[in-house]
């Protein structure tokens, strides 16, 4: 899977989710997170690499002006493992913004979260 090269960081986008989800009706019920982290730790690579990359085709954009919409920002270039001056170059903006955006100091234009919405999902936001 393009971006996420060793199991520890699969393993924590996995935690991640499954934790920042658990309020929607997941199935899965978390018990304690070192627990998890156990269980995550015996999945062979490969299937924790197909597993992620179905999560990660199901995970859309929250609403673009939601704290939840900075989260998956975050979450989503991590993955790519793409540096904020990387993702700032790709949409336009200096490197900075995008440290400001993610950290919750600073808004984006709109025509900005669209770029970044776009990039990290498989669902077109236009204006």
């Amino acid at each position: 899977m393009h971006g996420v090269d060793d199991k520890y960081t699969k393993i924590k986008y996995l935690e991640d989710f499954l934790v920042l989800d658990e309020s929607q009706s997941l199935s899965i019920k978390l018990v304690r997170g070192d627990r998890l982290l156990r269980f995550l730790e015996l999945i062979p690579d490969d299937t924790l690499t197909r597993v992620m990359a179905q999560i990660i085709q199901d995970d859309p954009a929250p609403p673009l002006d939601s704290e939840d919409f900075r989260t998956w920002v975050v979450r989503k270039r991590q993955l790519a493992n793409l540096t904020q001056s990387e993702l700032a170059k790709e949409i336009g903006v200096r490197p900075e913004q995008i440290s400001r955006f993610e950290g919750g100091k600073c808004p984006l234009k709109t025509e900005h979260l669209i770029k970044i919405s776009n990039r990290f999902s498989n669902q077109t936001v236009e204006n």
